[in-house]
């Protein structure tokens, strides 16, 4: 199995096998993979019509994603076997589980990588007795005198490295790790169209913005959100105007993948708070002794 560095000149080759398979978690995203070079060291492998991942976070043991497309995927697990004997697979949806041999893996729920997926509605009108709060924080923004525009990328990456600078958890590794993806997604924002970016703005001045993209006929995935603290309401707003956006623009889309909480206390704390409708549950798999 003839394994490659995945680089931005793989785009169309790869994105033609993750798009023949429906995709609902950002591990089944191209421009995810792609980046995550800042935290992990990513390869990929093709095997008959399905694409293979391999991850090498430092100098920890390689791990494997889920075989990804169309094709005989518990034969494509069988050969992985074959060849590493003992492989390590991370990040396998629920749903992939049926193509793993439950004799030979332990099968370990990774709760931190667990996606929250939400109704696209809920999250653009913020209706029902659990939003009161969230509606009272977009009650105090909408008095102010703002602006939705579309993202503006060097100012939106100014902005976000003013706001790394001053926060001490930025030092965190995954912070890092997301500070090198974010930087080079907004440095090459027009080599993805598939982005939909939004800058929200407050009497002129830019105090949040929002990146997602459009997965599937039913999910959207947001990439990043960003906010100044300092302003009430500016996560809340946003959040459902850039929803209502996306609702508007792709209407036949349900819900919103607002990706996963990293273990990150405040994160789940923050996206527990909007009632994920259901998540996308994730495993680490480990050969049994």
């Amino acid at each position: 199995m003839n394994f490659f560095p995945l680089t931005i000149n793989d785009k169309d080759k790869v994105n033609a096998i993750l798009h023949s398979q429906v995709a609902y978690t950002w591990e089944m995203c191209f421009n995810e993979i792609l980046l995550w070079p800042g935290y992990t060291s990513t390869q990929y492998a093709i095997l008959d019509g399905l694409i293979v991942f391999r991850c090498k976070y430092n100098g920890d043991e390689p791990y494997f994603r889920v075989p990804m497309g169309i094709g005989d995927k518990a034969e494509c697990v069988k050969k992985i076997i074959e060849e590493y004997k003992t492989p390590i697979f991370q990040g396998v949806p629920k749903q992939e589980l049926k193509y793993f041999d439950t004799d030979f893996f332990e099968i370990i729920p990774h709760r931190n990588a667990f996606d929250y997926c939400y109704d696209i509605e809920k999250l653009a009108t913020l209706k029902g007795k659990k939003m009161n709060k969230k509606r009272n924080h977009w009650n105090a923004f909408s008095q102010l005198n703002y602006e939705l525009r579309d993202l503006n990328p060097q100012e939106a990456k100014k902005i976000y490295q003013d706001w790394f600078g001053e926060h001490k958890q930025a030092t965190v590794e995954m912070f890092n790790a997301e500070k090198i993806e974010l930087e080079f997604f907004l440095d090459n924002y027009e080599d993805f169209p598939e982005f939909d970016g939004n800058s929200l703005y407050v009497d002129g001045k830019l105090v949040a913005f929002c990146i997602s993209q459009k997965i599937s006929d039913e999910m959207i995935i947001t990439h990043f959100e960003k906010a100044n603290p300092e302003i009430r309401g500016s996560f809340v707003a946003i959040n459902k105007l850039h929803s209502e956006n996306l609702h508007a623009k792709y209407p036949s889309v349900k819900y919103i993948n607002r990706e996963e909480d990293g273990g990150i206390e405040g994160l789940r704390k923050a996206k527990l708070s909007y009632y994920p409708d259901f998540m996308v549950e994730k495993y680490t798999l480990v050969p049994k002794k």
